[in-house]
């Protein structure tokens, strides 16, 4: 069985409990592991350590994918997290803190509330509210 087959299921997509967020996941998207680690080992070498590296997370729900980036790539120095809920970036970062008590480095981690506004089919407008 492949992910691929996540992208074909009906019905996933926004939960608004934040709380349960990665059980649906998981039981919507039973591949869903198999499906970050693909995306993990499709992106670039990082570079020198010495270097500013920083990442985005669009749509980070509770972090997840966020994680296995940081865990993938140790010289990440700044993490941007970007969620509709307010709710899901403070599950995301208290679960990337808590993840990553036991290692020296800390990313600096960015929070932004993305708020989408439909003006008609056509006009798409999306902001992002920011703290650190």
């Amino acid at each position: 069985m492949s992910w691929l087959n996540n992208l074909d299921r009906t019905g996933s997509g926004f939960w608004s409990n934040s709380q349960w967020y990665d059980l649906h996941l998981s039981r919507r998207m039973p591949l869903v592991n198999k499906m970050i680690e693909e995306m993990i080992y499709a992106c670039p070498p990082s570079p020198s350590p010495a270097s500013i590296y920083r990442v985005a997370d669009l749509c980070c729900g509770s972090g997840m994918a966020s994680l296995y980036y940081l865990k993938a790539y140790p010289t990440v120095s700044s993490l941007t997290l970007i969620d509709q809920s307010e709710e899901r970036l403070n599950m995301a970062k208290k679960r990337i803190d808590t993840q990553l008590e036991s290692i020296s480095w800390r990313p600096e981690i960015v929070m932004c509330e993305l708020q989408v506004k439909c003006d008609s089919q056509d006009d798409v407008n999306l902001k992002l509210n920011g703290s650190s």
